[in-house]
């Protein structure tokens, strides 16, 4: 489980998350996590409970040879969960369903690539939730210190602007967030000290762009039309940023999505020389839903 708690706001007393169950067929006994509140800031107080134990108790008692993986129900709620953070809604939930069901082959090579679990799982990393939420994230990283994120680093972040939003809420998440990630201590040392002409020019020459509307950013700062944590999103949403970093974000993703893990960096190199050259993103996302480490996820190999 890699649940983070939500970011707490002003005058707050309760907040609830959601944990994630996945009825793996693992026989694993009772797992445990325990959440724990401390280090309040902004004059906040913890309340005299400040930890608190959950326990999942497990379900299986024998090796079951059978792979949920392989339900067209638990894989399709499996995209959910890994690329979207959230349950399914009912209306995307049977389509996806009815996609595989209708499919005369789901898998392996002769699979039909207009309905097969390729093809339903990509649709996750192309959706627009996740252009406009993970992709969002993602590219903060590779925008600001020219780097992908960590696994460990990607998921929390992720979760604060996701889940079952309206606009308006999504948009506040993004703020909080822009605003969060500013204020993280190596993006202070790395920006805070430079001029406004050097905010964007150390922005635009990490994330290796060429950005037409730069003076125009320039001269939003310097007149106070704009913040520095518009600037920077301006920047990482610009089509230029969108367009250099999504084969990189599309590989991160199969890691971070399917083997919760980080990319090993010859396999990731690999990946993206690939998709650079070829645009071949079937093959990769075959390579992940039937590797042996992803299908190990959910019972034994």
């Amino acid at each position: 489980m890699n649940k983070q708690p939500p970011v707490g706001l002003a005058r707050e007393t309760a907040k609830t998350f959601r944990i994630f169950i996945i009825d793996d067929t693992h026989v694993e006994g009772t797992e445990t996590v325990n959440l724990v509140l401390s280090s309040p800031t902004n004059n906040a107080i913890l309340g005299a409970q400040s930890i608190v134990a959950l326990s999942i108790a497990d379900n299986d008692t024998v090796v079951s040879g059978v792979n949920p993986i392989d339900r067209v129900e638990f894989f399709v709620r499996q995209q959910y969960v890994d690329f979207l953070i959230r349950e399914p809604d009912l209306v995307g939930n049977t389509e996806w369903q009815r996609v595989l069901n209708t499919c005369t082959n789901q898998g392996g090579l002769g699979a039909d690539p207009a309905c097969d679990r390729v093809h339903v799982s990509s649709g996750f990393f192309r959706s627009p939730e996740f252009q406009g939420r993970g992709y969002f994230v993602y590219r903060f990283y590779e925008t600001s210190f020219g780097r992908r994120p960590q696994y460990a680093e990607f998921i929390p972040d992720m979760q604060r602007v996701s889940g079952s939003q309206t606009l308006e809420q999504e948009e506040a998440s993004k703020q909080a967030f822009v605003r969060d990630f500013m204020a993280r201590a190596d993006f202070r040392s790395q920006y805070d000290n430079l001029s406004n002409v050097g905010f964007v020019d150390e922005l635009i020459r990490i994330a290796g762009v060429t950005l037409a509307n730069r003076n125009e950013l320039v001269a939003d700062l310097e007149a106070n039309r704009r913040t520095r944590a518009e600037i920077l999103r301006a920047v990482v949403e610009s089509q230029a940023v969108y367009v250099r970093f999504y084969n990189r974000a599309f590989v991160a993703m199969q890691y971070f999505g399917y083997l919760r893990r980080d990319p090993d960096e010859a396999g990731y190199a690999e990946w993206v020389r690939v998709l650079d050259t070829t645009g071949d993103f079937r093959h990769m996302i075959f390579g992940f839903i039937y590797s042996t480490e992803y299908r190990g996820r959910f019972a034994q190999p």
